[in-house]
């Protein structure tokens, strides 16, 4: 069967991301239709897709390729803790048999591949999460730091001398083999700034490597019936020539995706979008939550919270020039639990007007 006209991507990457069942592994189990399903090579970090496969199969059908990677690595670091290691650029393992794991985990999925993926074979395959594949990249660079090429030891220069190498040979070897579509999951995680979590913030959980590498790339949000998408980056534009003898290029995606499935995302590659429709476009919460530069707000906490641990546990000193303020938010704090209301009620309405730091002051000075 010609799959050409099926896949939305050819010779391309899709990135998906999001919370945790958001759909991530649904999105990514229904881009092959049906008939097509055995064409798919699936790699399962988190037996996420189990229950999808034994509905595939009590239909008398299943993926080409299903290899459920948690059954065989059960003694890898917990997701919680590789996470919080790589995003601190500290080196993902704490012993040399955790590291010796994570790189027989890279070294499996490669040769999963080579013994399994036969020369067009397969028209997409998925790996769902990719977390730990990318802690075990790191992990076979380190110990094979000449093969690699990782010449320096610093952790910034493992990943780009290495480590992204790595990835661009694998996604190049999936294409080689025949396929046409890499589809790679990956959570979302606290960015990190200056050793410190930056408040009410997340981002996705894979390297940057993966914004270069992607043809598109979706941020999974709830929706109604079916999870939203936010469209952080996808090349999958309309190319025409213009009647004045110039090119021209027609985006086919709304920035969000309102409903986001693959008959929708179709639907958007054959038809475009009308500006302005709702839904289409991100909120501004959702601009603010995808974007890589910190609120004003955001700042302010982080400098209030590195103040608080130079000082220990006293609190941050305050600048002549803004106790006026400190006294009137005091004041504010003081009205407000005389009229009954409770800190968790104070706090939201004194950060409407005023800077996290100094609130946050008052607050611990009311025991908050």
């Amino acid at each position: 069967m010609d799959t050409m006209h099926k896949l939305p991507v050819q010779d391309g990457t899709i990135v998906i991301t999001g919370g945790k069942g958001v759909g991530k592994t649904t999105l990514a189990a229904t881009y092959a239709p049906p008939g097509l399903e055995h064409r798919v090579f699936w790699h399962d970090s988190e037996r996420s897709a189990n229950n999808i496969a034994l509905q595939l199969k009590d239909m008398g059908t299943g993926f080409g390729h299903y290899r459920n990677l948690s059954s065989r690595f059960d003694n890898l670091p917990g997701e919680a803790d590789l996470l919080a290691r790589i995003e601190a650029e500290d080196l993902p393992w704490v012993g040399a048999r955790q590291r010796s794991a994570l790189a027989d985990y890279y070294l499996f999925t490669i040769r999963d591949l080579n013994a399994n993926m036969a020369q067009g074979q397969f028209d997409v395959y998925v790996h769902d999460t990719i977390e730990t594949l990318e802690a075990g990249m790191a992990a076979y660079v380190a110990q094979n730091k000449k093969v690699t090429g990782w010449t320096r030891d610093t952790h910034g220069r493992m990943w780009s001398e290495a480590v992204y190498p790595l990835y661009d040979h694998l996604i190049e070897s999936l294409f080689t083999r025949g396929v046409k579509t890499v589809i790679l999951c990956s959570h979302l995680k606290t960015p990190w700034e200056n050793n410190q979590p930056v408040p009410n913030a997340v981002k996705p959980a894979g390297k940057k490597i993966l914004y270069r590498l992607s043809t598109l790339m979706l941020w999974l949000v709830k929706g109604e019936d079916a999870p939203a998408a936010l469209v952080l980056k996808e090349r999958l534009g309309k190319l025409s020539a213009g009647e004045d003898g110039y090119w021209d290029v027609q985006r086919m995606l709304p920035e969000r995706i309102p409903v986001c499935t693959w008959r929708e995302i179709g639907r958007y590659l054959r038809e475009g979008y009308e500006a302005g429709t709702p839904g289409e476009t991100m909120t501004e919460d959702e601009k603010r939550m995808i974007s890589d530069l910190l609120t004003d707000r955001q700042m302010d906490l982080m400098i209030y919270t590195a103040k608080e641990r130079s000082q220990g546990e006293a609190p941050a000193k305050v600048l002549p020039e803004v106790q006026q303020e400190v006294d009137e938010v005091r004041a504010k704090a003081d009205e407000m639990r005389e009229s009954g209301m409770g800190l968790d009620e104070i706090r939201p309405k004194l950060l409407d007007k005023h800077s996290i730091p100094i609130v946050m002051r008052v607050i611990k000075e009311l025991g908050g």
